[in-house]
């Protein structure tokens, strides 16, 4: 079975269509990748962009969950917000077969613990 979505272009003038085997995605082992962002935002989302870069590279059939990505839109995290993104991840945690931990920020401790509580494979990198 395949799954037809729209991606919107930055412009907001043409809608990329895609197609997804949802099988393959739902087959497909997913990786949680927990990495700092409150200290220096830009930075660690940089960083992050090029480490996802290598990462689908290096393992095309890992499907992985970026929360930086995710919650873009906070281009700078909002403390009153914090704790929902924090709940937001240990809910994307749920659907994951490993977390992979590129830091000791308190978000990362929060996200291992979580995911060594509910029995997710913790990685650190």
């Amino acid at each position: 079975m395949k799954f037809w979505f729209g991606i919107l272009e930055p412009e907001g003038k043409n809608i990329i269509k895609l197609s997804i085997n949802i099988r393959q995605v739902i087959l497909m082992k997913k990786v949680f990748i927990s990495h700092p962002f409150q200290d220096n935002p830009e930075e660690n989302f940089t960083k992050t962009d090029k480490l996802l870069e290598n990462l689908r590279e290096k393992y095309p059939d890992i499907l992985f969950i970026s929360p930086l990505h995710l919650f873009s839109y906070f281009k700078q995290e909002v403390q009153k917000f914090r704790e929902s993104i924090i709940d937001f991840c240990k809910h994307l945690l749920d659907g994951c077969q490993e977390i992979w931990v590129y830091g000791k920020s308190d978000g990362c401790m929060k996200e291992a613990q979580y995911a060594k509580e509910i029995g997710v494979k913790v990685v650190w990198k």
